[in-house]
């Protein structure tokens, strides 16, 4: 009994470590994306979350990007160029402690009001009703929410779960569901989103399943599913079909 105690203590102590899998980068690192962009910061009281900003001539509209749980902005950093040839600037953030991002990820609140955060620096500069919101993965949950909460263009989800709490207790055992402080309800935020939404999931992906997003599809039929054959967790951009169904998203 104390050596199941004591797992589950440690468990709830040490989730942050189980969700948020942050590669650092030094200060002075320079990234080398290409097409036109810029390093940004955005201070949140002091604390300041580094960003990339993609730019293209008279652009159509900008996405937002919030990207999964592993890595940082030297890779994800490259997704800019899949919506750059969309003519869409792209703004890609690392959340608390990833590259050169400040700070530690504490609480699902402060997670969610750092992204609100920077929806409402990216709304001063653009118009709402252009603004696309893009979660893969980890991220899927922060940009639902944050598409709850606002009025943006479009919602664009890539390997999302129904809630971040229920994928724990699959990956890891069902107690974790229980005890994570980080739930990121999808299924729950969806219900309420207003603008298009449109997701894509492969149907091999060992992380999250293909279910998770059928699920979401349940629970709000409105929305579209884009289910690429053999598709894993981390190569969906590898598939001519996402592309081309990107580009139809963003015909629209």
């Amino acid at each position: 009994m104390f050596l199941f105690v004591l797992v589950v203590g440690i468990a709830y102590l040490f989730q942050e470590k189980l969700i948020f899998a942050a590669e650092k980068t030094p200060k002075n690192f320079e990234y080398e994306f290409g097409g036109n962009w810029k390093e940004r910061t955005f201070d949140i009281n002091g604390v300041k979350l580094n960003a990339v900003h993609f730019k293209v001539e008279n652009p159509e509209g900008v996405v937002i990007y919030f990207h999964g749980n592993a890595g940082n902005l030297t890779s994800w950093g490259y997704v800019g160029l899949d919506f750059t040839r969309l003519n869409q600037d792209v703004v890609v953030y690392d959340y608390r402690s990833y590259g050169k991002s400040d700070g530690k990820n504490t609480s699902e609140k402060q997670l969610l009001a750092d992204a609100q955060f920077i929806y409402d620096k990216v709304k001063s500069e653009y118009k709402e009703e252009n603004i696309t919101l893009y979660g893969r993965s980890l991220g899927s949950g922060i940009a639902a929410y944050i598409a709850m909460q606002n009025n943006p263009n479009i919602l664009v989800l890539e390997t999302p779960y129904t809630s971040l709490n229920r994928l724990g207790g699959e990956i890891y055992p069902k107690f974790i569901a229980n005890l994570m402080k980080y739930r990121l309800p999808t299924y729950k935020f969806i219900e309420n989103i207003k603008c298009p939404i449109y997701l894509f999931h492969g149907t091999s992906d060992p992380l999250i399943g293909c279910h998770h997003s059928e699920e979401l599809l349940a629970a709000n039929p409105k929305l579209k599913l884009y289910t690429l054959q053999e598709g894993t967790h981390n190569n969906l951009p590898e598939f001519p079909e996402y592309h081309i169904a990107l580009a139809e998203i963003f015909s629209k």
